[in-house]
Protein backbone atom coordinates (compact mmCIF):
# COMPACT_ATOMS: atom_id res chain seq x y z
CA UNK A 1 0.00 0.00 0.00
CA UNK A 2 2.86 2.49 0.89
CA UNK A 3 4.58 1.60 -2.52
CA UNK A 4 1.53 2.30 -4.26
CA UNK A 5 0.92 5.62 -2.76
CA UNK A 6 4.55 6.72 -3.28
CA UNK A 7 4.51 5.80 -6.84
CA UNK A 8 0.86 8.07 -7.03
CA UNK A 9 3.09 11.00 -5.99
CA UNK A 10 5.87 10.26 -7.91
CA UNK A 11 3.54 10.49 -11.15
CA UNK A 12 1.74 13.98 -9.71
CA UNK A 13 5.01 15.33 -9.33
CA UNK A 14 5.64 17.17 -12.23
CA UNK A 15 1.81 18.97 -12.37
CA UNK A 16 2.74 19.51 -8.61
CA UNK A 17 6.17 21.32 -9.65
CA UNK A 18 4.35 24.21 -11.50
CA UNK A 19 1.57 25.40 -8.65
CA UNK A 20 3.08 27.63 -5.25
CA UNK A 21 5.69 26.43 -2.65
CA UNK A 22 7.24 23.95 -5.75
CA UNK A 23 10.80 24.24 -7.95
CA UNK A 24 11.38 22.55 -11.16
CA UNK A 25 15.44 22.29 -10.45
CA UNK A 26 16.90 21.44 -14.14
CA UNK A 27 19.26 18.13 -14.36
CA UNK A 28 22.40 19.39 -15.33
CA UNK A 29 22.71 21.98 -12.77
CA UNK A 30 21.36 25.33 -14.48
CA UNK A 31 19.51 27.33 -12.03
CA UNK A 32 17.31 27.73 -15.20
CA UNK A 33 16.90 26.88 -19.31
CA UNK A 34 14.58 26.51 -21.74
CA UNK A 35 15.53 23.56 -23.61
CA UNK A 36 14.18 23.14 -27.91
CA UNK A 37 15.58 21.25 -30.76
CA UNK A 38 18.10 23.29 -32.44
CA UNK A 39 17.28 22.28 -36.48
CA UNK A 40 13.83 21.56 -38.09
CA UNK A 41 12.87 21.34 -41.71
CA UNK A 42 9.16 20.96 -43.12
CA UNK A 43 8.31 21.16 -46.64
CA UNK A 44 6.29 24.94 -47.96
CA UNK A 45 2.46 24.76 -47.29
CA UNK A 46 2.68 22.30 -44.87
CA UNK A 47 3.36 21.96 -40.98
CA UNK A 48 5.89 22.15 -38.29
CA UNK A 49 5.79 21.71 -34.65
CA UNK A 50 8.43 22.87 -32.42
CA UNK A 51 8.71 21.55 -28.89
CA UNK A 52 10.51 23.14 -25.82
CA UNK A 53 10.36 22.37 -22.15
CA UNK A 54 11.63 24.35 -19.55
CA UNK A 55 13.42 24.22 -15.76
CA UNK A 56 13.92 26.38 -12.81
CA UNK A 57 15.23 26.43 -9.45
CA UNK A 58 13.07 29.08 -7.69
CA UNK A 59 10.11 28.47 -5.10
CA UNK A 60 6.69 29.41 -7.15
CA UNK A 61 4.35 32.31 -5.90
CA UNK A 62 1.20 32.06 -4.81
CA UNK A 63 0.07 32.59 -8.17
CA UNK A 64 2.86 31.96 -10.85
CA UNK A 65 1.17 33.39 -13.79
CA UNK A 66 3.32 31.32 -16.25
CA UNK A 67 4.04 33.38 -19.35
CA UNK A 68 4.98 32.23 -22.89
CA UNK A 69 5.73 34.44 -25.96
CA UNK A 70 8.10 33.65 -28.99
CA UNK A 71 11.15 35.53 -30.60
CA UNK A 72 12.38 34.94 -34.09
CA UNK A 73 15.27 36.07 -36.58
CA UNK A 74 17.64 36.16 -33.05
CA UNK A 75 17.85 36.22 -29.61
CA UNK A 76 16.55 39.70 -28.70
CA UNK A 77 14.36 39.60 -31.67
CA UNK A 78 11.29 40.73 -32.51
CA UNK A 79 8.36 38.94 -30.33
CA UNK A 80 5.89 37.53 -32.81
CA UNK A 81 3.30 35.24 -30.25
CA UNK A 82 2.35 35.64 -26.62
CA UNK A 83 -0.01 32.84 -24.93
CA UNK A 84 -1.21 35.47 -22.27
CA UNK A 85 -2.30 38.58 -24.04
CA UNK A 86 -3.10 36.60 -27.56
CA UNK A 87 -1.48 38.33 -29.40
CA UNK A 88 0.06 37.24 -32.70
CA UNK A 89 2.18 38.63 -35.29
CA UNK A 90 0.15 39.57 -38.79
CA UNK A 91 2.42 37.42 -40.78
CA UNK A 92 1.02 34.50 -38.52
CA UNK A 93 -2.58 35.15 -38.46
CA UNK A 94 -4.82 32.35 -38.40
CA UNK A 95 -1.70 30.02 -38.69
CA UNK A 96 -0.37 29.15 -34.78
CA UNK A 97 -0.84 27.22 -31.61
CA UNK A 98 0.39 26.76 -28.72
CA UNK A 99 0.19 22.72 -27.67
CA UNK A 100 0.45 23.67 -23.30
CA UNK A 101 -1.94 22.75 -20.28
CA UNK A 102 -1.88 24.73 -17.41
CA UNK A 103 0.89 23.41 -14.47
CA UNK A 104 3.08 21.56 -17.66
CA UNK A 105 6.69 21.95 -17.91
CA UNK A 106 7.13 21.36 -21.67
CA UNK A 107 5.16 21.88 -24.76
CA UNK A 108 5.30 22.89 -28.95
CA UNK A 109 4.25 25.91 -30.81
CA UNK A 110 2.74 24.47 -34.14
CA UNK A 111 3.32 26.59 -36.98
CA UNK A 112 0.75 25.65 -40.05
CA UNK A 113 0.35 26.59 -43.61
CA UNK A 114 4.40 26.80 -43.89
CA UNK A 115 6.18 30.14 -46.07
CA UNK A 116 9.14 30.73 -47.12
CA UNK A 117 9.83 33.86 -45.16
CA UNK A 118 9.06 31.37 -42.29
CA UNK A 119 12.44 30.19 -42.52
CA UNK A 120 14.39 32.02 -39.26
CA UNK A 121 15.57 30.70 -35.74
CA UNK A 122 12.90 30.89 -33.19
CA UNK A 123 13.31 30.88 -29.11
CA UNK A 124 10.79 30.03 -26.43
CA UNK A 125 10.70 33.07 -24.01
CA UNK A 126 9.63 31.88 -19.98
CA UNK A 127 8.10 34.35 -17.32
CA UNK A 128 6.40 33.37 -14.22
CA UNK A 129 6.56 34.84 -10.61
CA UNK A 130 8.42 33.71 -7.48
CA UNK A 131 8.99 34.00 -4.15
CA UNK A 132 11.80 35.96 -5.36
CA UNK A 133 9.99 38.24 -7.48
CA UNK A 134 9.31 37.95 -11.63
CA UNK A 135 11.78 35.78 -13.48
CA UNK A 136 11.93 35.48 -16.79
CA UNK A 137 15.02 33.43 -19.52
CA UNK A 138 14.56 31.78 -22.99
CA UNK A 139 16.85 29.17 -25.23
CA UNK A 140 19.99 30.67 -25.78
CA UNK A 141 20.58 28.83 -29.65
CA UNK A 142 16.43 28.50 -30.21
CA UNK A 143 15.06 26.06 -33.28
CA UNK A 144 16.56 27.28 -36.80
CA UNK A 145 13.41 25.84 -39.38
CA UNK A 146 14.22 25.49 -42.73
CA UNK A 147 11.35 25.43 -45.62
CA UNK A 148 11.71 22.73 -48.44
CA UNK A 149 10.41 22.51 -51.63
CA UNK A 150 8.33 19.59 -51.80
CA UNK A 151 9.83 17.06 -55.03
CA UNK A 152 7.91 16.86 -58.00
CA UNK A 153 5.94 13.47 -58.63
CA UNK A 154 6.75 11.18 -61.63
CA UNK A 155 3.83 12.34 -63.60
CA UNK A 156 3.93 16.18 -62.94
CA UNK A 157 8.19 15.56 -63.48
CA UNK A 158 7.51 13.90 -67.10
CA UNK A 159 5.27 16.40 -68.81
CA UNK A 160 6.06 20.01 -68.35
CA UNK A 161 4.27 23.18 -69.55
CA UNK A 162 6.06 26.72 -70.14
CA UNK A 163 3.68 29.46 -70.01
CA UNK A 164 6.13 32.14 -71.60
CA UNK A 165 4.10 34.48 -74.29
CA UNK A 166 1.77 37.19 -73.52
CA UNK A 167 -0.92 34.27 -74.57
CA UNK A 168 -0.23 31.69 -72.56
CA UNK A 169 0.52 29.43 -75.02
CA UNK A 170 2.14 26.27 -73.54
CA UNK A 171 4.92 24.76 -74.75
CA UNK A 172 5.53 20.88 -74.60
CA UNK A 173 9.38 20.34 -73.15
CA UNK A 174 8.95 16.42 -72.37
CA UNK A 175 6.54 13.96 -73.20
CA UNK A 176 6.24 10.59 -71.37
CA UNK A 177 7.94 7.44 -73.61
CA UNK A 178 5.64 4.92 -75.31
CA UNK A 179 6.46 1.37 -73.90
CA UNK A 180 5.81 0.09 -77.23
CA UNK A 181 6.52 2.23 -79.80
CA UNK A 182 4.91 1.27 -83.35
CA UNK A 183 7.83 1.06 -86.11
CA UNK A 184 7.96 3.98 -88.31
CA UNK A 185 7.36 4.23 -91.28
CA UNK A 186 5.00 1.67 -91.38
CA UNK A 187 5.74 -1.44 -93.85
CA UNK A 188 3.15 -0.95 -96.85
CA UNK A 189 2.45 -4.27 -98.18
CA UNK A 190 2.87 -5.08 -101.95
CA UNK A 191 1.59 -7.61 -104.30
CA UNK A 192 3.69 -10.72 -104.93
CA UNK A 193 3.92 -12.11 -108.47
CA UNK A 194 4.69 -15.58 -108.91
CA UNK A 195 8.10 -17.29 -109.76
CA UNK A 196 7.32 -18.82 -112.67
CA UNK A 197 4.81 -18.66 -115.45
CA UNK A 198 2.65 -21.51 -117.55
CA UNK A 199 4.26 -21.37 -121.37
CA UNK A 200 1.63 -22.43 -123.93
CA UNK A 201 2.76 -24.11 -127.33
CA UNK A 202 0.59 -24.73 -129.73
CA UNK A 203 -0.12 -28.27 -131.71
CA UNK A 204 1.67 -28.42 -134.75
CA UNK A 205 -1.24 -29.46 -137.10
CA UNK A 206 -2.60 -25.64 -135.60
CA UNK A 207 0.22 -24.04 -136.67
CA UNK A 208 -0.26 -25.42 -140.18
CA UNK A 209 -3.77 -24.47 -140.77
CA UNK A 210 -3.11 -21.26 -139.76
CA UNK A 211 -0.39 -20.56 -142.42
CA UNK A 212 -1.61 -19.64 -145.88
CA UNK A 213 -1.86 -21.63 -148.74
Amino acid sequence: MGFILLLLLLLQLPIASLKAGYSAACSKGYHYEVTQPEHLKAPKGGSITISFSFCYSWVLAKNPDVRISWRRKEFHGPFFYNHTSSFTHEDYKNRLSLDWKKGQKFGSLIIQNLREKDESTYFCRIQLNTEEGIKQWQSIKGTTVTITHSEPTPAEASVSLEFSSPNRTPHLLALPQDPFPAPWPLPIPLPTLPLSFPVIIPKPELLLRTLPL
